[in-house]
């Protein structure tokens, strides 16, 4: 027993992450903006970020907005160490709950996307910014291993090439989770560092490694933060050297294919600092944190789906894009996405888990 709570952070759900996992869906459903004004598979067709709107204040998140996906890759981490680490009937319990988790809304979303995909490409010629492959990559976009053996692969609903990349990191999760248990701190670091050495090496041509090395970086700052959980002001000097080296290291030209990834994983490592030590926000805003953060996989899984009605019914034409610039437009693009999330964690994807869960448990 003291092992298990050795293993384990005493604390019910993390609020400071709940809102982070929002914000991160935001500036992904941000960053597809664009796709209003790119209805092709052309990559010369980027629009100029200056038309979208309110681009003076967005613009960063028009660019570099896809970076939140390795935000999520690092919370995932994060949150099933604290989950599973101090749980000796994890690797039982494990797939039943990633499965209820993901595949119901999935499976909803690409029939979905892809019925409108085809709607799309009937009607216009050609297919909304990605090619689609149809019946040929359906089992693969089934299982969520669209992109294991190629590096691009963003056929039927897009951002599904994120969670094929978040299920090769579950496996090697629930494998390795006799070693993370009994050393929470070095094993997922030790995975996380020769991750790093295959995306440094460029030895593989994929995102796997990539989403390893952020994922395993989320389990092994949960081993910190047991460690830290106790002396939080400890973990904040850890933090504060490590971005000084990370800040040298940038200057010095060390990093290169990784910066951005490290960045994102710093970035995280100081949310939870301060989730564990300096941030008590009021009930009132930490249940608006928790709404936010449930609504958060219905956002990222639905906004292409209603990206495709929307230009279903206005079109690509040069009345449509003006449309699509004007900042009522945009609002109601953001309610209406946002709107989905919370309906869908409500009315399908709670439904869905318990009926998943109590299947498995017959």
């Amino acid at each position: 027993m003291a092992e298990q709570a050795a293993r384990h952070i005493e604390r019910p759900y993390f609020v400071l992450l709940d809102l982070a996992r929002f914000l991160a869906a935001a500036c992904v459903v941000l960053f597809h903006y664009e796709h209003f004004f790119w209805q092709s598979p052309d990559p010369n067709r980027l629009p100029d970020p200056a038309v979208l709107p309110f681009a003076a204040v967005l613009t960063p998140i028009y660019l570099h907005g896809g970076l939140a996906v390795q935000g999520f890759w690092a919370l995932s981490g994060f949150v099933l160490a604290h989950a599973y680490l101090a749980d000796p009937k994890a690797r039982a319990r494990f797939w039943p709950a990633r499965i209820a988790r993901l595949w119901p809304l999935h499976l909803i979303t690409m029939v979905a996307a892809g019925a409108l995909q085809a709607a799309y490409a009937a009607r216009q010629g050609h297919d909304f910014v990605d090619p689609q492959f149809g019946w040929i990559s359906l089992p693969r976009q089934i299982l969520l291993m669209q992109i294991w053996w190629q590096p691009e692969y963003y056929d039927y609903n897009t951002p599904t090439w994120s969670l094929s990349v978040e299920v090769a990191c579950y496996l090697a999760f629930w494998l390795a989770l006799p070693a993370l248990r009994k050393a929470p701190l070095l094993a997922p670091a030790l995975l996380a560092g020769g991750m790093f050495l295959f995306v440094r090496a460029d030895v593989v041509v994929s995102l796997l490694p990539i989403g390893g090395m952020v994922f395993f970086a989320g389990v092994a700052l949960y081993g910190a933060a047991l460690r830290a959980q106790a002396r939080p002001r400890a973990m904040l000097a850890v933090l504060l050297a490590g971005t000084a080296l990370a800040v040298l290291a940038i200057r010095l030209g060390l990093v290169r294919t990784v910066g951005s990834n490290g960045g994102v994983a710093l970035a995280f490592a100081w949310l939870v600092a301060a989730e564990l030590a300096l941030v008590t926000p009021p009930p009132w805003l930490r249940r608006w944190f928790r709404t936010l953060g449930d609504a958060t996989y219905g956002i990222y899984l639905w906004h292409i789906p209603i990206q495709l009605v929307l230009v279903l019914a206005l079109g690509d034409s040069a009345a449509a894009h003006v449309l699509y610039r004007q900042p009522a437009f945009f609002a109601g693009y953001l309610v209406l996405v946002l709107g989905a999330g919370l309906a869908s964690h409500r009315w399908i994807e709670r439904p869905a888990q318990r009926a998943v869960l109590r299947a498995f448990a017959r």
